[in-house]
């Protein structure tokens, strides 16, 4: 990612280095909101959630949204959503089930499978590795095609971690060394849930897409003053950059995508790249459309919202605005779009009258 080229290189997550000097790699990418449901309602549904409106679950589902679960049934696909909270945690139960997946599992459904240090036994939640062991197992048993939707949890505080093994940095369940070692658990685990998958008869005509619900809130600076670099933050937009994977070595070739893109882009760029037949409405586009000239991406952070552009950034509190980068007429130009999309979207959705 751009915004750690001028730091050392921690080496946590070598694995996940890997995939992406194998996959599509996507530099360009950011979070459409700062909470994990956020992040879960845009990659189902394509939208931002607006100012004044609830999530998925709480009152959105209201609107006629498009949702990635029941367009996948629709094109035949067998569907699978998890994750390694607690079962109601983050509502990702009811969201999965409105968004159209047929069945949902979280960590009560899970065996205990992780090697553990005496007393380290997940104590809420599960480890992801159990998990992702228990995704395998599932995805084996479905019918193809099918699509299937993990979400870890290994990475939120407080960090609790199965073994000594992963604790590289002194451990505190909720700073920012004991985010770092759960960073390597986590790449653990997903290095031996991919190196089981690729025996598997599926994985050559599987799509793999790797992606974060969030950003990481101050953890960049904290890497710059680790550095000696605490005397120029870096900007606060970097907090909503994430990463973005899709690994598929038998169908994709390795290539660093400069495109910029959000949660909201996932959903059409699936639809668009199995060549599904789906009437949707989303905010995002396909990130493989090369007739989508001007790409943003919106979104919402409590008392702000804010856009991306390839011309900077800008973010409003409702009041005036409070950061932005780029000349004086980009950031215009930004303001105006970033009023007209909060608009037209929560407009469109309080009249119930957002088309699919």
């Amino acid at each position: 990612m751009d915004g750690f080229t001028r730091y050392k290189e921690l080496n946590v997550t070598p694995y996940f280095k890997k995939l992406s000097s194998e996959g599509l790699k996507f530099t360009n990418f950011y979070s459409n909101g700062y909470r994990s449901i956020f992040g879960i309602t845009s990659i189902f549904t394509g939208i931002t959630i607006p100012t004044g409106f609830e999530y998925l679950g709480k009152g959105l589902e209201l609107s006629n949204l498009s949702y990635l679960g029941q367009i996948a049934k629709n094109n035949g696909y067998s569907t699978l959503s998890m994750q390694a909270a607690n079962n109601r945690s983050y509502r990702v139960d009811a969201v999965s089930h409105l968004a159209g997946f047929d069945d949902y599992f979280g960590a009560d459904d899970m065996p205990n499978v992780e090697t553990c240090d005496e007393g380290r036994t997940p104590l809420t939640g599960t480890y992801d590795f159990n998990m992702l062991d228990f995704y395998h197992k599932k995805l084996n048993a479905m019918k193809e095609p099918f699509l299937g939707f993990a979400f870890t949890d290994s990475t939120h505080s407080d960090f609790y971690l199965p073994s000594k093994k992963f604790e590289r940095f002194p451990h505190d369940l909720q700073n920012y060394n004991g985010a770092l070692n759960a960073y390597i658990y986590a790449d653990s685990a997903i290095e031996r849930f991919m190196e089981s998958v690729k025996k598997e008869p599926w994985f050559e005509r599987t799509i793999f897409v790797f992606t974060s619900d969030h950003g990481s809130g101050d953890a960049l600076n904290e890497i710059a003053k680790s550095h000696g670099r605490d005397d120029k933050p870096l900007a606060s937009i970097e907090h909503f950059r994430i990463p973005l994977i899709i690994y598929a070595p038998k169908i994709f070739k390795h290539e660093e995508i400069k495109t910029l893109g959000s949660h909201n882009d996932i959903f059409p760029t699936l639809v668009d790249m199995l060549g599904l037949e789906a009437n949707i409405t989303t905010m995002g586009s396909s990130l493989f459309d090369k007739d989508v000239k001007e790409r943003f991406a919106y979104f919402f952070a409590g008392d702000l919202i804010g856009l991306v552009t390839n011309d900077g950034y800008i973010k409003y509190n409702f009041k005036e605005v409070v950061e932005h980068v780029g000349s004086k007429e980009s950031v215009e130009k930004m303001k105006k779009l970033l009023f007209a999309v909060d608009t037209a979207e929560a407009g469109l959705l309080e009249k119930n009258r957002w088309m699919k």
